[in-house]
């Protein structure tokens, strides 16, 4: 789960507190409390579809619920 609380940005995985994350571009997006990175995947339009968590050597996609 992704939310906004000001202009910082936060992301949370089930079970877990949620985490500010910080733009390194675009689409990526890298966490200070843990070696771990969050790349987006866009459609044509440009609409994000899938969030990829990158850590431990691990990639795991997430598809967009709406």
């Amino acid at each position: 789960m992704l939310h906004q609380n000001g202009k910082d940005l936060f992301a949370q995985l089930t079970g877990q507190p949620a985490f500010e994350i910080f733009a390194s571009s675009e689409r990526e997006f890298f966490l200070k409390v843990v070696p771990a990175q969050l790349s987006f995947e866009l459609d044509a339009a440009g609409r994000p579809v899938a969030v990829v968590l990158h850590q431990n050597g691990v990639d795991q996609r997430a598809a967009r619920s709406e």
